[in-house]
């Protein structure tokens, strides 16, 4: 067994807020204890509609987890083809293969230029001279040494050394006590302590600025640089080298994967599987397709109206590779939800679903029956017949059945859909779906 499954099958023998299930090696179970008090407990089955929320986290993090453990097991093997590399070659190991290619490059004055206007190192190399010279001054104008924070500490007894360094540093800069007072008179919601600080913050800042405001001088540069020398042509030729070896070193390890015919071969856990029923009614795509979407949505619900645009472009990325299929689940609180699924229902019997569907999710804010039947009109139906189908009990019996599966798998909220079975809850992003058709297609 790999190390990944094997890790969360462990997690699942946890019974107080069993977390890790969410990596979806488990589903939780509905009397697991997530909270408890004395007096009192919280279980999954309390979460109520949240549980939908976590479902679709469970898969996000089984797909950020995947993710992590796949790219660390490429990096470990190359690292490992690159080892072996190094030792073919009579090397010592990977950072001496990197030097040696280090040792086959030559960076040019032409190279050298080119850095330097990419990374506008004549204004970045000013700046840092600035920021040299400001640091040097607070070293000579306000640099306090523990020491004296110490000794201030014990001749005034109850001080912190925090509020210590501060006094010292108003010493310093020549924040006085008199206008620590005449701050806390124009802002009387100020403390002395914090009064002092503002004031040596101000009085930094303002020296900061007269020190950094005079030009730059050739011969603060020619100073700084001799102080660091890796900012000059030698250490910058150098930078540039240790790039070209890091990019050389990862081709050469592109080239090693593939000369060895190396792939990736990790058993990562399964997201949970719900099995969902087709049930026959309004689709796109073949029974036989590979991957088969079943979406539980509501007319009268934005977010599904969203999600039907993903499906739309799911439908055109993958044609007849895929089949979605409609299930009706009208919310109660949703007062025109359940006409409109209706309405969709007959426009099917006539086959016109699509262009009733798309009709009421295009105008959701105008669901009241004059609405449906002029959608019903525009989508060219038999309007007598379609009225007459509204009206038979048979229709309303096939929406509750679409209510019966939606409350048989699980579904507290819409829109929700699942993917082979993998439960994807709200209108998440198109990628989302894609990653979970892309690895059943690749099965």
């Amino acid at each position: 067994m790999s190390v990944v499954p094997l890790v969360l099958l462990a997690a699942c023998v946890h019974r107080d807020v069993p977390l890790e299930t969410l990596a979806g090696a488990c589903a939780p179970r509905d009397d697991t204890v997530v909270a408890h008090w004395e007096g009192g407990r919280l279980t999954w089955r309390d979460l109520g509609e949240d549980l939908a929320d976590l479902g679709q986290l469970r898969l996000e993090y089984l797909a950020e987890a995947e993710g992590r453990v796949l790219e660390a097991v490429r990096t470990r093997a190359r690292a490992a083809l690159l080892e072996a590399e190094a030792r073919r070659r009579g090397l010592d190991g990977v950072d001496a293969l990197r030097e040696a290619l280090a040792g086959e490059i030559r960076v040019t004055d032409a190279d050298l230029r080119s850095w330097k206007d990419e990374h506008d190192w004549s204004a970045t190399l000013e700046g840092q001279v600035v920021d040299d010279r400001v640091e040097t001054a607070f070293e000579r104008f306000a640099a306090v040494d523990p020491t004296e924070v110490e000794a201030w500490v014990a001749a005034h007894a109850g001080t912190d050394p925090w509020t210590a360094l501060v006094a010292l540093l108003a010493e310093r800069l020549g924040v006085t006590p008199e206008d620590v007072a005449a701050l806390r008179v124009a802002e009387p919601g100020l403390d002395e302590p914090a009064a002092r600080l503002r004031l040596v913050q101000e009085e930094a800042g303002r020296r900061a600025a007269i020190v950094a405001e005079d030009a730059v001088t050739e011969g603060e540069i020619a100073a700084y640089l001799e102080e660091h020398p890796e900012h000059g042509d030698e250490g910058i030729r150098l930078r540039i080298r240790d790039e070209r070896a890091g990019e050389r070193l990862a081709v050469l390890a592109d080239r090693l994967w593939v000369e060895a015919h190396a792939r990736v071969a990790v058993a990562l856990p399964e997201p949970p599987r719900v099995e969902v029923e087709d049930d026959g009614g309004p689709a796109w795509g073949p029974h036989e397709a590979d991957v088969t979407i079943v979406v539980f949505s509501d007319f009268q619900c934005p977010f599904c109206a969203r999600l039907h645009g993903t499906l739309q472009d799911l439908r055109a990325r993958y044609g007849d590779r895929i089949r979605i299929v409609f299930r009706d689940a009208p919310l109660e609180f949703h007062a025109r939800a359940l006409p409109a699924a209706l309405a969709a229902h007959c426009a099917d019997v006539q086959g016109r679903y699509d262009a009733v569907q798309d009709l009421l999710f295009a105008h959701q804010d105008a669901l009241e029956d004059v609405d449906l039947e002029r959608y019903a009109a525009r989508a060219d139906l038999d309007v007598p017949a379609w009225r007459a189908c509204l009206a038979d009990p048979g229709s309303r019996a096939e929406i509750d059945r679409d209510l019966e599966a939606m409350e048989r798998v699980g579904v507290t909220g819409v829109p929700t859909a699942f993917v082979n079975g993998v439960e994807v809850s709200g209108a998440r992003p198109i990628e989302t779906f894609i990653g979970i058709i892309e690895r059943d297609l690749a099965r």
